[in-house]
């Protein structure tokens, strides 16, 4: 009998026809896929519509469980659980109800928070910078980041040149148009794909007098992977980031020379990035906790009181205002709607 999966035979067709029509590699595009739809709690149909496609683009039964694992249930202090705090339905990083993001969300579309599902899913625990070439699957952060336009300056730089910090330059590609509830991805200087899940906010950072930002949870997913296209460019719906970044790994509120393997202790990464993208260039503060879920928090305060000892110069304030994850930034930036090319 012909047709006898005519609704599985068709998406099995959009699903071949989409990876034709992705500026993605089909591993990689199909690596996200799994990623999305385990984030969302997607019924086992879907899977299902997508394993021939997968199988065909060279994903490997590894692949699929270090997503999978990454994927598990688990007890950390995310949204959904007494610790965490997640937005409501419709709602996502930047929604928490100031007036001058309020003024702005007519002109720009937020980064959503996920299902139910996906705050159900996966704890775990990542360092700032994973190695190329290696997969991971499903890790933990807590993160809270102020960007700012223009450059830092030498000021800035000074104030952040009391720490030993190691210097790394990369471009990363990130993922903007369509734009994904809830999901950040990007090509991480060429060598690795990266897709982030939104797991809400635990709550706001407050440094009495020097700074006040929102937490974030994030969940990750990484995956090696070749350039988009040839340095300097970019296909349709993606954004270059160049990014010049300072940082250096504390634990305990103390400097530390290096963090442990993923997940081992607590940790927290601390970066001031040079960051100039199509609009122009901005600079960044970053505070990235990693560990024991239930330790992130109090390892990021930690970390917050040591750097922030001393005001930043030039009369600068770490606010809510400026306080926003990098797909938040990219997401209000000119053309994130219609992409690059539109």
């Amino acid at each position: 009998m012909a047709d006898e999966t005519p609704v599985l035979d068709t998406l099995a067709d959009i699903t071949a026809a989409s990876l034709e029509r992705n500026s993605l590699v089909p591993r990689e595009l199909m690596l996200v896929r799994l990623a999305a739809l385990i984030a969302v709690d997607a019924p086992p149909a879907s899977y299902l519509a997508s394993a021939g496609a997968a199988q065909g683009s060279g994903v490997t039964a590894g692949d699929i469980q270090a997503v999978m694992i990454g994927g598990r249930p688990g007890s950390g202090d995310g949204p959904g659980s007494r610790g965490g705090r997640a937005y409501p339905a419709g709602a996502g990083p930047g929604d928490h109800g100031d007036r001058r993001r309020a003024r702005r969300r007519g002109r720009r579309r937020a980064v959503a928070a996920p299902s139910r599902g996906a705050q159900r899913a996966g704890a775990g625990a990542m360092t700032a910078a994973q190695p190329d070439g290696q997969v991971t699957g499903g890790v933990r952060s807590l993160e809270v980041r102020w960007i700012f336009p223009g450059r830092a300056g030498t000021a800035v730089a000074g104030w952040f040149g009391r720490f030993p910090a190691a210097v790394e330059s990369r471009e990363d590609a990130y993922l903007v148009n369509p734009q994904l509830r809830g999901l950040s991805v990007k090509i991480r200087g060429g060598g690795a794909l990266e897709v982030k899940v939104y797991r809400g906010s635990p709550g706001i950072l407050q440094v009495a007098g020097r700074a006040r930002g929102r937490l974030e949870s994030w969940q990750k997913w990484s995956f090696p992977c070749a350039a988009l296209t040839p340095a300097g460019a970019a296909p349709p719906g993606w954004v270059l980031v160049h990014k010049q970044i300072s940082r250096f790994p504390a634990a305990g509120g103390q400097i530390q020379r290096h963090l442990t393997e993923p997940g081992a202790e607590p940790g927290c990464m601390v970066e001031l990035t040079e960051v100039h993208q199509r609009s122009g260039p901005w600079w960044t503060l970053g505070f990235e906790a990693t560990g024991p879920t239930s330790l992130l928090r109090r390892e990021l305060e930690a970390t917050a009181t040591l750097v922030l000892t001393q005001d930043l110069p030039d009369g600068i304030e770490l606010d809510t205002d400026h306080s926003q994850s990098y797909a938040e930034w990219l997401g209000s930036q000119p053309g994130a709607e219609t992409g690059p090319d539109a």
